[in-house]
Formats: C-alpha cells, structure tokens, sequence
C-alpha cells in the first residue's frame, strides 16, 4: 500500500510505514511520540516536507518546517483552530447546541446591551483571557495576587505542607520531593489567584486530582478509548464537578477572583448555560493556565542543583532582586542575562507544546496537499531539537547557549509559546512568577540535591549533601501537551535549610 499510494496521490503527504491497520501508529505514538515523530522525519531524509501518520484509522498530517509552520498561522481560510478547540468542549459535555451558542455571532440585541460584545461568546471568553493576561492593569493585579501566594508559600513553616509522602526531616531541615514542591506552589498560587480559596474548601483533593489528570490529559485529545483512559476520564469528571460545585455558590461567597472569571462567567450565563456547562469551560481553562509554570521551575532547580557552581551563580544574580523580603520584578527581568538564558533553553529543550489546525478544503503546503477532513500538528520540539539550526548539541542543556547568542530567543524555530495570533498570553505571568521563585528560594533557602543514600528512601539523614543517582530523563514517552515534566521514578530530593544571612 506504501508503495502505490504516491503513485496514485503524488502530491499527498507520504505515509510512514506501519503494520497493522486501523491502529497504525497507535501503538508507537503512545509510548513514545517524540521518537515516532524524530524517526517520521528522518524516514523523509530530513526534508522538512510534511508526513502522515494514522491514529486509530484517523489521518494525521505532521509539520516539521519552520517556514510551513510560519505559513499555517497565515492560514485563516482553510485551515481551522475552531474545529479543533469546538471538539474539546465537546468531548468534556458540551451538548451540540451549547456549542452552537458559544460559537454564535453576537445579535445585534446583544451588541447594544453589551457594547463591547462584538464576538461570539466563546470569542469573547478567550478575548477576556488574553486582557486578564497581556501586560496592563489586570496583569499587574493578577502577577501581584500570583507572587503574593508563592511568597506565603515559599515560608520555612509552609514548605513541606504540598509534599504527597513522609520524607526525612528535622526542625532544621526539611527533605522535599521537587516536583511536589513546585507542582503545589504553583498550581496552588494560580488557581487562589484566579478563583479564590473556595475551590479548595470545595474539593480539598484539588491539586492531587489535577495531577492525575495532567498525566493523563493527553488521552483526552487523542481521544483514546475508554477501556485505556478511565484514570484520565475519573479525574477530569471530578475536577468538573469542583468547578460544578464552585458555581453553584452565590457569588458573595467566592468573590476574590481575578477580573477574568466573573466577566467570562456573565458572557456565558447572558447565552443560557449553566453551572455544569461553566464549570466544564472553567476546568478547562484551569488546565490551559496550569500546564507549564511548575514544570519550568522543576527543570530550572533540576539543573542548577546539579550544578552547584552555577547555582551559586545565580544567586549572586538574584540576591539584588530581593529587598526587604520580597521580589523586585522589574529588577528580576531586566537584570539577570544568566537566569534568562537558563530559562529560554528549559524550555527549549522541555516545551513540548504542539499546533493543531483542521483542514477544511485542500490546502497546498511544502509542495504537499494536505486533503479537507484532516487534523494537522506541528509539533513545536521537534523544532527545538533540529540540529542544524541548533548544532550537534541540539539535545543536551547548555546554560550558555542564549546568554552567548540572545537573538535565538528570536529565531522562527525557537517556538515555545506557539505564534500567531494564538501564542500564549501567559508567557508574562509565567516568566514574573517563575523568576519570583527562583530569587525567594535562593534568598531565603540553603538548598541541594540529597545524597544517593536518602534518594534511596533512607530515613537517616547525612549532613554532606551529595547527587541524586541520574539527572531526571523527561517524561518524552507519551504525547506531550505543554512542559514535560519528570519521568515517573525519576525523583529529585532536595535538602533545604533556612540561609543564614551574614
């Protein structure tokens, strides 16, 4: 069949091999996608030209060309992101006629009584969201209300309070798993920020369950059958009924929101929907908000910790940052060229981020065409690890590679907050909140890796600080979303102590 479908569709994307119809590269694509697409690539002598893989009998155009990618955000006539993002809804609950109505022109009723109204509703939604997250008044109030909850939490008395197991401690230093300790700063912070403390009063179980489901999330847009996804589809119900729950109270009773949530709450409630349909967008949104910031921060500490001149390094950058106990932002941003370099290859390096567009009529692309009816990715990583764009270390961290060259943090294939119209608003929040944590723990904490004996689970304790047995691989085996983070079983233990400052 491989060898007679270019002959019969000469311009078509080709096909990579597969054995077994129907599931195609069901198989591979789950246990390790990021191989399947780098050996996808390769099979096509590395042209850059777009391939097909087939997903459980579904067809699945791949771009992997900088340039194609740049001509797919111009794209607005036949290739469709509302597709794509009408099908989510859909397959959380949406009915087809909640869909209709969030994806509905505004009437021109609806114009007069709202003047600022002229978008469909679920338009409206992601408008609110990218005014919340674009740099101005709400960004200031919503990065205040953010650091404000990682300051709380990053105090010696609160530090081990998101921690999922008993690790080793003393009343002069604590024995914290790194990701649980950025997972629950983080997640934490934003959701308060965003929605208040109610959500937790309401489910204390918040963060465990969303875990759970960002593990499993995948699933949910690749749409894996059931029998394989009870766990994802268990935690994304629960999170639903959270935010069910939420919306069933009186708005008195959870007021301390961000300027986001009441104003996409009324445009949404003004077309008829309910607290179950609100608390469907709502947990979606929580997941959009939720996927990168803690796994940034674990990579940052991960690498610093294993390089303990570097961290020293970054400490000295960051220590004019804090005064008086609390970030100076504009200072952390503007001041530490170290820090920012080490940031942008985090995420160069773990951003696994991807593009999905809808074909909707036959559309010419890298001399391919692509044929209506298909879903297209352009999976960003593999941008980020073309090693003719970055050299032969494509794959291996380098703290310096920005700070000696800046303007790569420029380049067409350096893609971790997407492009076009839909990059990620909340590359600002992200970076401020991130930076605060970094200088706060740096500032406030003597922290380093564990030594091998206690990564082992020894309940004693050594007072020299030594390696974790291997640096942690990134969980790059199953389909990634966002920031990948640690690979299950691949723990970082991290000591921590209050500085004494001199």
């Amino acid at each position: 069949m491989f060898r007679f479908k270019p002959i019969l569709h000469p311009h078509d994307p080709k096909e990579l091999p597969y054995w077994i119809p129907w599931l195609g590269h069901l198989v591979r694509f789950t246990k390790n996608s990021f191989s399947l697409l780098q050996e996808g690539r390769r099979y096509f002598g590395n042209t850059g030209e777009p391939f097909a893989l087939t997903i459980a009998g579904q067809s699945l155009y791949v771009v992997t060309s900088a340039k194609d990618i740049e001509e797919l955000y111009r794209n607005k006539s036949t290739l469709s992101w509302e597709g794509f993002v009408q099908d989510l809804y859909r397959w959380i609950g949406f009915s087809d006629n909640a869909v209709k109505k969030l994806w509905q022109p505004p009437t021109e009723h609806a114009k007069t009584s709202n003047p600022v109204r002229v978008l469909s509703p679920n338009e409206m939604v992601a408008e609110y969201q990218r005014r919340q997250l674009r740099p101005g008044k709400n960004l200031e109030s919503l990065a205040k209300s953010m650091i404000k909850h990682i300051d709380d939490l990053l105090r010696w008395q609160n530090l081990d309070v998101g921690q999922t197991r008993v690790l080793p401690c003393s009343d002069q230093w604590l024995t914290l798993s790194l990701i649980d300790w950025t997972s629950h700063t983080f997640i934490r912070s934003t959701t308060e920020a965003y929605w208040g403390k109610k959500l937790f009063e309401i489910d204390p179980d918040l963060l465990q369950t969303y875990n759970i489901w960002e593990r499993t999330s995948w699933k949910y847009v690749f749409q894996i059958p059931r029998l394989f996804s009870q766990d994802m589809y268990n935690a994304r119900d629960k999170l639903v009924d959270a935010f069910t729950a939420y919306f069933r109270l009186p708005q008195a009773e959870r007021a301390e929101t961000a300027w986001f949530v009441p104003i996409a709450e009324a445009e949404m409630r003004d077309i008829g929907l309910g607290e179950r349909d609100l608390g469907r967008a709502h947990m979606l949104q929580h997941w959009a908000i939720n996927g990168n910031m803690h796994k940034v921060t674990f990579w940052i500490m991960a690498h610093l910790l294993h390089r303990p001149a570097l961290l020293e390094a970054i400490r000295k950058e960051t220590a004019p940052g804090v005064v008086d106990d609390t970030p100076n932002i504009p200072y952390l941003l503007e001041n530490c060229p170290r820090l920012e370099a080490i940031y942008h290859e985090v995420l160069r390096l773990q951003m696994s981020n991807s593009l999905m567009r809808h074909v909707t009529a036959p559309t010419t692309l890298g001399g391919k065409v692509l044929q209506e009816n298909r879903n297209v990715l352009m999976p960003y990583r593999l941008l980020h690890y073309d090693e003719e764009v970055w050299g032969a270390n494509a794959s291996i961290f380098d703290p310096d590679r920005f700070l000696l060259r800046k303007e790569l943090a420029r380049d067409p294939n350096y893609r971790p907050f997407g492009g076009g119209q839909h990059m990620c608003p909340g590359r600002f929040v992200a970076k401020q909140a991130i930076f605060a944590f970094i200088a706060l723990t740096f500032s406030r904490f003597d922290v380093c890796l564990q030594s091998d004996e206690k990564a082992g689970g020894s309940r004693e304790h050594s007072h020299n600080c030594g390696f974790n047995r291997h640096f942690p691989r990134a969980e790059d085996l199953k389909p990634g979303l966002a920031t990948l983070g640690p690979r299950e079983g691949d723990e970082v233990l991290v000591r921590c102590s209050p500085r004494i400052k001199v």
